[in-house]
């Protein structure tokens, strides 16, 4: 930049100094860019850079991940895995003290984190046992439906609710929650549930003794009970 520099005293006198290209501003410039700037969580997310008179840069993807970057890539991805706003920065360090932070907009990354709770992981045939949905709501992209799905061919919509399971053999039953937003995305996340049918017993034939005999008696299972 050039640089004029105007004197005047008290008596009106003045001098004038100018200097050509006094001012020279270095370090590292550059811009970055993304793309797609929102969606349903898990994405990926494709950055691109140009930067000149950098050393070496600092990748900060707005989600608590980043790298420092010594062969400077101009194209780098990233994954996000969970909801949220994430503001992405990219750092340029000349190695000499100066530092640029070059910024492109906020990503809006969609979608609900499930969380299932039960009141138990294994119960007895006909009992109830309990079901909550405790997945978070994001503000930016709230849940208009859920569906619960089971295994034996059960369903429901409810968020919290009890549920009994009739089997007639101990088995397995998977609990599927599937949820989706206002911005179309769908999740979905499924538990277990070890359900366990009675035991089914038999005793020998009627026995008949004599006052003061004794008797052995046995049962037999036709299973294995935990």
């Amino acid at each position: 930049f050039d640089v004029s520099l105007i004197v005047e005293d008290f008596r009106g006198c003045k001098d004038t100094i100018k200097k050509e290209k006094y001012i020279e501003i270095k370090g590292p410039r550059g811009k970055m860019t993304f793309d797609p700037q929102n969606g349903c969580f898990p994405i990926q997310i494709n950055y691109e850079a140009e930067f000149v008179d950098t050393k070496f840069n600092i990748w900060d993807f707005g989600d608590g991940v980043g790298f420092i970057d010594n062969t400077l890539q101009q194209k780098v991805n990233h994954i996000y895995n969970s909801p949220g706003i994430a503001i992405p920065s990219l750092i340029l360090d000349d190695g000499l003290g100066c530092v640029v932070h070059l910024f492109h907009d906020t990503l809006n990354i969609s979608g609900t984190k499930i969380k299932i709770k039960i009141s138990d992981k294994g119960i007895c045939t006909d009992n109830e046992i309990e079901f909550n949905d405790l997945s978070e709501n994001n503000i930016y992209s709230p849940i208009i439906s859920r569906k619960w799905e089971f295994s034996n061919g059960t369903s429901s919509e409810e968020k919290s609710f009890t549920q009994s399971f009739s089997v007639d053999s101990t088995q397995i039953i998977y609990a599927k929650l599937t949820i989706e937003t206002k911005l179309g995305c769908v999740n979905t996340d499924s538990v277990p549930i070890k359900v366990f049918a009675y035991p089914k017993l038999t005793l020998d034939d009627q026995k008949i003794i004599c006052k003061g005999d004794e008797i052995e008696l046995s049962v037999i299972g036709s299973e294995f009970y935990d």
